[in-house]
């Protein structure tokens, strides 16, 4: 009776095990359900852009003008451009935001801005502009490591446009509050230009300085002990000196650099035209190809520039970079 008895308990237990494990399967298999339900959703909206950035809400575009291609740039492509989207926290009048936008230099650059450029002009709405050096946005960033000037869509987490007051804003760390536009109506790009200071003052355009029309243009090729031989082409330092004449009694051609630094000349040596020796130059290619920013559009090229002690040390300050200002005292 006992054995009996206790066969019959056993076998309850067992059926009431049994039975709780098939609860406890039922319910995690329902949790499953759930989760993938859930999971399934969470991935398509993660996954509805295909990996693209956010889409604006309002999609802001302007046309380039000047010296540049007149190109359609849209605020829809531009969030696409991740290399040159840069966040970072900002002031203007001591109030400090963070800020989301595109750097504009690479940007022009991206559609289609030249070696030649000088200036980007801000235009906004009311006519009111403000010129940003190409030399300035380059150095700033790559010399200085600073932040660059951006074109913002995003500030504190959100889209401009969502404040309603604007849709874009040039952001620009290290200058004036009034460079900050809101909104830009056009970028017009200028050409480089050269300051010559002679009996006159004149600006002489990149666009005429290259052309053979204005100026004979110089073809030549130098050794140099660090990197060999390379072909220059330029003007001579000295055609452009007479585009605003020599005054009498001048001994001496200061030639300037976009960031300030200067080399100078005894004037008989950028005046000597005599067939054993190549002129000074402003030089705009090296083997075929534009300095480009980093080290032009001009570049001062001493042909004849001897080495000073042994051979490499070469005299290489006097090749100046990124010319944009002559003067002749």
């Amino acid at each position: 009776m006992r054995k009996e008895l206790l066969f019959a308990l056993l076998a309850m237990l067992v059926l009431m095990m049994a039975g709780m494990a098939g609860c406890t399967s039922d319910d995690d298999e329902e949790d499953e359900d759930d989760g993938g339900g859930g999971g399934d959703g969470g991935g398509g909206g993660d996954g509805g852009d295909g990996g693209d950035a956010e889409a604006p809400p309002v999609d802001w575009e302007m046309t380039l003008s000047g010296h540049i291609d007149g190109k359609t740039i849209k605020l829809s492509e531009i969030v696409e451009l991740d290399d040159i989207i840069h966040e970072y926290t900002a002031g203007s009048n001591g109030v400090n935001h963070t800020y989301v936008g595109a750097d504009l230099l690479a940007l022009l650059q991206h559609h289609g801005l030249g070696w030649d450029a000088g200036f980007i002009n801000v235009v906004a709405g009311d006519g009111y502009t403000v010129t940003f050096s190409t030399f300035e946005l380059y150095f700033k960033v790559e010399k200085l490591e600073e932040d660059p000037v951006i074109l913002a869509f995003k500030v504190d987490g959100e889209w401009m446009s969502d404040g309603g007051e604007q849709t874009v804003k040039i952001v620009a760390v290290d200058y004036k509050s009034s460079f900050w536009i809101k909104d830009p109506a056009e970028f017009s790009v200028d050409p480089w230009e050269v300051e010559v200071n002679g009996e006159t003052n004149v600006t002489i355009s990149i666009v005429d300085i290259v052309d053979p029309a204005r100026f004979t243009q110089h073809e030549f090729t130098t050794t140099e002990p660090s990197i060999g031989t390379t072909e220059y082409k330029g003007v001579a330092i000295i055609d452009l000196l007479e585009e605003a004449g020599i005054p009498e009694g001048a001994g001496e051609v200061k030639l300037y650099a976009a960031d300030g630094y200067s080399i100078s000349f005894p004037l008989y040596e950028i005046e000597d035209n005599s067939e054993s020796t190549q002129p000074i130059v402003a030089a705009y290619e090296t083997d075929g190809e534009p300095f480009g920013i980093s080290r032009g559009p001009f570049r001062v090229i001493a042909p004849d520039d001897e080495y000073e002690g042994d051979e490499t040390n070469w005299f290489g300050q006097n090749w100046l970079k990124n010319l944009n200002r002559i003067v002749v005292d």
